[in-house]
């Protein structure tokens, strides 16, 4: 949207709100007696171009006053809203905490197993290595490595559990470690990438002689973020003697903190002095998420602006087995009392708030009183049925068919949230609400001009191109509200170089009303209609 101004008088270079959210500058206030021939008047036009909202463009324009013309002044109405679901929304969220905000938005709530006991992942925390350094950004080092066969650090972490008794598929330290003197084996995971490690095993070398199979018997696990401060995770002593290529028990402890940095570090070892290990497997933690139906209702989408919305189209991600559902209130105020689904050709009430209690409709149609008297707890009790559900395709394809529901005001998401069983967590980003001015009528209104005498009766022309059958003209006189009288039978007298049309109309039985003057042209939108300028001569 463009708006123009200009070297106009005072009041017509006031920028004012005409009804229906159309902005626009006010026409010239200056009454012409006589409207010359071929002459444009104002420069404003309203051109509905696509039939997607309000296009304003500039024209030559010339005043009663020499050298008075328009100039651009930068505007935009944009047709598309997006709506970024992040901890400054007003979100109302479930009570059993289910839900929680991420990077991403919206999401399942993941609650972290603490307990390495009750973890059941049995998968390396980390790819498998191809050396020290790759793939990055993962680095492995140790505190020594046996250089005759080479055995490097890297073997412990190929993810290869079948290691032949060749000693270089291995590591193997070049020393026993000791309390005073302990070997130690490291992963790095990177830069922004910390881990929550509480589950650990190990894997002994594969070896023909059982005196060099040499396992950890005493050791910690370590954690940091910096390489310097380290905390221990996990002690043991006495580690059982593993016979060649045997996986030990897996180890397993408390831990909700991710670390960069995990150290396996050795004090003590079976065998014959030297310390070595096939495997180190680091289990990553893993999470528990709720998989019954967890709601959210997002207030505000919408303002009373939005009188014709197209489409809502939210950004999810709904992996595995997990799905997200959704209903809407077209309520005026907060809190919503009513919420519907669109099943693909009308509209459903599934939850609403009668007489005080709240209740939502079953399977059957049935409605019943919610097991607790909240907004929430009548929505994740309808959302969990199968008949109330609308999912993100069904919330993106009502476009239209909102004018069957929606009132000025607010228009509510509710939001219904449930993981799948293997944990994978459903997420919504935003929500981009295209809204159509498209199907609003073109109503605008004439600065107002003081007409100082009794008015008996009036002539206005008009310039305007493809003029719309539907169009109307009105006259208003009056200061606070208009009394708009319409004015009919207006002919073309001429049609100007530009093909713009001179209208013209007059009215003689105004009674010798009194007050301020002004014009009204309303019109349907999408004709097409260009309205170039006004004039009203007035008598008594």
């Amino acid at each position: 949207m463009t708006f123009i101004t200009g070297g106009l008088p005072p009041m017509a270079n006031e920028i004012k709100t005409i009804i229906y959210n159309i902005q626009l500058l006010s026409m010239n206030q200056s009454f012409l007696h006589n409207l010359p021939s071929k002459t444009l008047v104002n420069g404003f036009t309203d051109t509905f171009e696509n039939k997607q909202g309000v296009d304003l463009s500039l024209s030559t324009v010339y005043y009663d006053e020499p050298g008075k013309y328009f100039t651009e002044l930068p505007g935009e109405m944009d047709l598309t809203q997006v709506i970024q679901i992040d901890q400054t929304s007003n979100i109302e969220l479930s009570d059993s905490g289910g839900l929680s905000f991420t990077s991403d938005g919206l999401s399942m709530k993941k609650t972290i197993v603490s307990n390495g006991a009750i973890n059941t992942g049995t998968g390396y925390a980390s790819p498998a290595m191809v050396s020290n350094l790759s793939p990055a950004p993962i680095v492995i080092t140790a505190s020594s490595e046996y250089v005759s066969p080479n055995c490097p650090a890297w073997r412990a972490f190929d993810q290869n559990e079948n290691h032949s008794t060749n000693p270089d598929e291995c590591w193997i330290a070049s020393a026993a470690g000791t309390e005073t003197a302990p070997q130690w084996i490291k992963i790095d995971f990177g830069p922004n990438s910390s881990i929550i490690i509480n589950k650990y095993s190990i894997l002994s070398r594969n070896s023909l002689d059982p005196t060099y199979v040499s396992a950890p018997k005493n050791f910690q696990l370590l954690g940091s973020n910096d390489d310097i401060v380290w905390n221990t995770l996990d002690s043991v002593q006495d580690l059982p003697e593993l016979p060649s290529n045997t996986w030990s028990d897996y180890l397993t402890f408390q831990n909700d903190v991710a670390y960069r940095y995990y150290k396996l570090q050795i004090v003590g070892s079976w065998g014959t002095g030297l310390t070595s290990l096939s495997q180190l497997k680091l289990v990553q933690a893993s999470y528990a998420v709720p998989t019954s139906l967890e709601a959210a209702i997002l207030l505000g989408t919408s303002t009373s602006s939005w009188m014709n919305i197209k489409s809502i189209s939210p950004s999810f991600a709904t992996p595995g087995s997990s799905k997200i559902f959704y209903a809407l209130s077209f309520n005026q105020g907060t809190p919503s009392e009513n919420w519907k689904i669109w099943n693909g050709s009308a509209w459903k009430n599934i939850a609403q708030l009668d007489s005080g209690n709240w209740r939502f409709l079953d399977n059957s149609g049935t409605w019943i009183n919610s097991t607790v008297n909240t907004t929430i707890d009548a929505l994740k009790q309808a959302l969990g049925f199968d008949t109330n559900h609308m999912d993100s395709q069904s919330l993106a394809s009502i476009n239209e068919n909102f004018s069957q529901v929606f009132d000025p005001g607010m228009i509510s998401v509710a939001i219904g949230m449930k993981a799948d069983e293997v944990q994978q967590v459903p997420s919504i980003g935003h929500f981009v609400t295209i809204h159509d001015e498209a199907g609003l009528d073109m109503d605008l209104i004439s600065q107002p001009y003081c007409a100082c005498v009794p008015i008996a009766k009036a002539y206005v022309s008009l310039l305007v191109k493809d003029l719309s059958p539907g169009a109307r003209l009105y006259i208003g006189v009056g200061d606070e509200a208009p009394n708009w009288i319409e004015l009919s039978g207006y002919s073309e007298l001429e049609n100007v170089s530009t093909g713009v049309g001179n209208y013209s109309a007059s009215l003689s039985d105004l009674e010798a009303l009194t007050g301020t003057v002004r014009i009204r042209v309303t019109s349907p939108a999408g004709t097409g209609m260009e309205i170039h300028g006004w004039a009203v001569n007035w008598g008594s």
